[in-house]
This record gives C-alpha cells, sequence and structure tokens, in this order.
C-alpha cells in the first residue's frame, strides 16, 4: 500500500535497485509509477533486480515508467520474477538494439511468471528494439491469464520477443500488438503479437489472438529455426501481415523454421496484405507445419495461398480450409514446395 512515484536515477532502477544479489523484494499493492532511469546503461524504469535476487509483486501499478534502454517497467536478473494481478501499462524502453526493448518487462535470463497481469500500451521505440510487452533474452517464461494489448515494438515481437529459453502461455488474450510502425517504423516488422528468435520450446494453449500487425511477417505468430511451437485450442482470428515479397506474409502465422503443430484451433479471417506476399492464414517458409483438427477459414492473401502458402514441409489431418481467398492462385492451399503436402481426413472447400 506504498507509492513509489516520479523518481530518477541514471544506472538502473528508477525507483527501485536490487544489488544484494540474494534479496526477494515484496510489493504487495504498491503504485511503482512514473519512474526514469537514464542513459548509464538505463535499465529498470520502475524496477531493476542485478544478479540472482528475486521479486514477488502483487497487485498494484507499474504504469508510466521509463528506461533509455531495456525494462521500462520491470528488469528481471538470473533470479525469479513473480507478478500477479497487477498492471504494467503506458511503459517505455528507448534502446535502440535488437537485443534492447522489453518495455513492460525485460528478463535478462532468469525466470519470469505472470498470472492475470496487464500489459497495455508499452513501447519499445528504438530503431530495433524487440518486445514491446515482454523480452526475454534466456530463462522459463509462464504466462496464464493474461492481457497483451496495444504493445508496439519495431523489429520483433509487438507483445513478446523471446530469444532462448521456454515459453508456456495459458488463457491469455493477445490484441492489437504491432510491429508495424506504432513505436516507430518497421524494422523489419516479424511477430506482431509473439517472435522466437532462438532454440526455444514455446507452448501456446486455449489463448486468443486478434487484430495484431506486421509490418513484414507473422501478423501473429512468428517461429524461427530450431524452434518448437505448439498451438492448441486458440483462436487466430484478424490479424495481419503486409510484407511485399514472396517470402513474407503469413497473416496469422508464419514459420520461418523448426516445427509448428497446430491443433484443436481455428485460424480466421487473417490476412496476407504484401502484392507479393503469400499466406493469409499461414505461411511455412521452412521447417516442418502439422495442422491437426483445426479450422482455416475467412483467411486472404494478395498473392498465393488464401488459406495456407507452403515452401518446405506440410501435414495436414482432419482440417477444414473453408472460404479462403487468393488474388492469384491457391485460394485455400498454394504449395511450392519440392517435397509433397499430406492431406488426409480433410474438407476444402469454396
Amino acid at each position: 500500500n506504498t507509492k513509489i512515484i516520479a523518481n530518477t536515477a541514471k544506472r538502473a532502477g528508477g525507483g527501485i535497485e536490487d544489488n544484494s544479489g540474494t534479496s526477494t523484494i515484496l510489493l504487495t499493492d504498491v503504485n511503482l509509477d512514473s519512474n526514469i532511469v537514464a542513459s548509464a546503461p538505463g535499465n529498470g524504469g520502475g524496477l531493476h533486480i542485478t544478479g540472482g535476487g528475486s521479486a514477488t509483486i502483487m497487485g498494484g501499478t507499474v504504469n508510466g515508467n521509463s528506461a533509455s534502454r531495456e525494462g521500462g517497467g520491470l528488469w528481471n536478473g538470473a533470479g525469479l520474477m513473480q507478478v500477479t494481478n497487477t498492471q504494467v501499462n503506458d511503459n517505455i524502453a528507448l534502446g535502440a538494439s535488437a537485443d534492447d526493448g522489453g518495455a513492460g518487462i525485460f528478463n535478462n535470463g532468469g525466470d519470469l511468471t505472470l498470472n492475470n497481469v496487464e500489459l497495455k500500451n508499452n513501447m519499445s521505440t528504438g530503431a530495433s528494439a524487440s518486445g514491446g510487452g515482454l523480452l526475454s533474452l534466456a530463462g522459463d517464461i509462464m504466462i496464464m491469464g493474461s492481457t497483451f494489448e496495444s504493445n508496439a515494438a519495431n523489429r520483433a515481437g509487438g507483445a513478446i520477443e523471446i530469444i532462448d529459453g521456454n515459453l508456456s502461455i495459458t488463457s491469455s488474450t493477445f490484441t492489437q500488438n504491432d510491429v508495424d510502425g506504432t513505436a516507430g517504423m518497421a524494422a523489419p516488422g516479424n511477430g506482431g503479437a509473439i517472435h522466437i528468435t532462438g532454440a526455444t520450446i514455446a507452448t501456446i494453449d486455449s489463448s486468443t489472438f486478434t487484430g495484431n500487425a506486421a509490418g513484414r511477417e507473422g501478423g501473429a505468430l512468428w517461429n524461427q529455426n530450431g524452434s518448437t511451437m505448439t498451438v492448441s485450442y486458440t483462436t487466430i482470428d484478424g490479424n495481419m501481415a503486409k510484407g511485399d515479397g514472396a517470402t513474407f506474409g503469413g497473416g496469422g502465422i508464419f514459420n520461418s523454421g523448426g516445427d509448428l503443430m497446430v491443433m484443436n484451433s481455428a485460424i480466421t479471417n487473417n490476412q496476407s496484405m504484401g502484392a507479393t506476399g503469400n499466406g493469409g492464414g499461414v505461411h511455412v517458409k521452412n521447417g516442418t507445419a502439422m495442422l491437426m483438427t483445426t479450422t482455416i477459414s475467412g483467411n486472404s492473401s494478395a498473392n498465393q495461398g488464401g488459406g495456407i502458402y507452403n515452401n518446405a514441409s506440410l501435414d495436414v489431418n482432419a482440417v477444414t480450409i473453408a472460404n479462403n481467398t487468393a488474388t492469384t492462385v491457391g485460394g485455400g492451399i498454394a504449395t511450392e514446395s519440392t517435397m509433397s503436402v499430406e492431406i488426409k481426413n480433410s474438407i476444402i472447400a469454396t
């Protein structure tokens, strides 16, 4: 029940810095708002933890803080940060590099748990910054019952950017996040909601992705080489990718490599908007994609593959692909892969 508001530091922790390496910070119904950390290097506008210290944050707000490099709201080191029933809104990170950003939360290799957390209007505004809501370099990230809304970055991951580690998302909502210019200029603008850069195991269950946008690839989700992404019982609806190039697009999901599995989900009303971009619902550039017991409907591409565009390995089983459109070829599926597409127990219609 304490307010820590409008404080300023130069190195780290505009509001709080823990440099003990062993402490556990407990914040209960605390307003950690409008604090600033300047450029030396400028990490953790609200809270910064150096080393292995931990933090438990319950209730309260982490709003309107600013960091000149990383972690506008919260910056976690090598320890465990647990955030529950908390607002993390309107924070800014100004760092310009690809591994700078994390305007809401920056995780430097520790473990992070978010339970019923709202992350809204956080912006990583640096020229190549990543992770408007959350940027994690490594560690285990667990997100439950949380909302990511209207967060933005310029390079990748409007809501979340994961470089390495594990990501688990359950019963969460991602709405109107973008890498399409809200934070400055798309560079290149991949993964409107979530972008995976390194070797990551990502599991997304019982969640919703709506109205997210990418300047180039992956309006909602973007998966990388060496990573495994599993999506189940999830709705991916009304997202868009604007990349103008044959290897760009993927209004709903873009699989740059690695293994993608989608089960018991709906991929609907997504758009690949670039004149030569492909894959309104799903774009499989490299790696493997398996779609099972899923509906792919109402998606569109300004070029090929209204429902799915494939240039790698695609397996479709017990899937309904209906009412998708493409301006050139493959309203349902377009494939230019040297490997055969396997389709079984499925409906491809209208």
